[in-house]
């Protein structure tokens, strides 16, 4: 039980900042249309908006979730800023596992959703990790 004490308290924020930049480069590579979100994997993503949106926002998210990061503690906000951006992010993460998922569970597909899974699975332990870190 003490070797998981100490990875619970080990810093996660290197982590947490590529995760961010995670974000940040598929928002970057959809808003500038470096990859679109033509294939039907993207469906339930195009069907509320373009790729264009969904890259802007991605991009912002990543943001936020750095800036959090980076102001950590200076702002008494910046906890809750980093859990919010990391919800959205687990949200997002989860519906791309899914979608990757449905599609194949053969060969690249399968790299695919579990790149997804293992980041929506980071962004869990992440929020776990700010908020059990707040009530102590």
């Amino acid at each position: 039980m003490s070797a998981l004490r100490w990875l619970w308290a080990l810093d996660w924020r290197p982590a947490e900042f590529l995760l961010g930049l995670e974000m940040m480069r598929r928002g970057f590579l959809w808003l500038t249309g470096w990859a679109d979100m033509a294939s039907p994997i993207y469906g339930s993503f195009t069907a509320l908006a373009d790729h264009h949106f969904w890259g802007l926002l991605f991009l912002v998210v990543g943001l936020g979730q750095i800036a959090g990061i980076v102001i950590n503690g200076n702002w008494h906000h910046s906890p809750t800023l980093r859990k919010v951006c990391l919800l959205f992010s687990f949200a997002m993460f989860a519906i791309l596992m899914v979608a990757f998922w449905s599609v194949t569970t053969t060969g690249a597909g399968v790299q695919a959703w579990t790149s997804e899974a293992l980041n929506a699975v980071m962004a869990a332990v992440f929020i776990l990790n700010i908020a059990s870190k707040q009530q102590g």
